[in-house]
């Protein structure tokens, strides 16, 4: 009877390592997953944001007359790529060569905000500055 007690307790043993190193693996493959699926919804919301300012430049670039003043307006627009989607501003009004591009973007709970300032004293555009914003003023 010994014997057989001996063998139930180490099968017990062996099992509950068992059973602990499986549960490990699998709360890591879990964790790993929700880490991935995090930084591929930050990367969206990235490469979202920054369509939006290229665009956004790209319409400034088109809108300018030959001697490189650009017309008084402001300009918005929403793109939308698949299912993500992001939202740009132009601003910038009178004879002044400065816009600026408000352009967010937001992808499940990441949101990225770019705020890019260009200028024009030529017919070449300038980009004074692009940064990655908390929130507009």
């Amino acid at each position: 009877m010994k014997k057989g007690f001996i063998t139930l307790i180490l099968v017990l043993t062996i099992s509950a390592i068992a059973l602990v190193i499986s549960s490990v693996s699998l709360l890591r493959s879990v964790t790993e997953a929700t880490i991935s699926t995090a930084e591929e919804s930050s990367n969206k919301a990235w490469a979202m944001v920054t369509a939006c300012v290229e665009t956004a430049l790209t319409d400034l670039a088109s809108s300018t007359n030959p001697v490189g003043a650009w017309i008084s307006y402001n300009l918005s627009d929403t793109i939308s790529i698949g299912t993500e989607s992001c939202y740009y501003e132009v601003s910038g009004v009178g004879t002044s060569t400065e816009r600026t591009i408000h352009a967010s973007s937001s992808v499940n709970t990441y949101v990225r905000k770019i705020e890019v300032v260009a200028s024009t004293n030529t017919p070449a555009m300038i980009v004074d500055s692009w940064q990655l914003v908390a929130d507009f003023d």
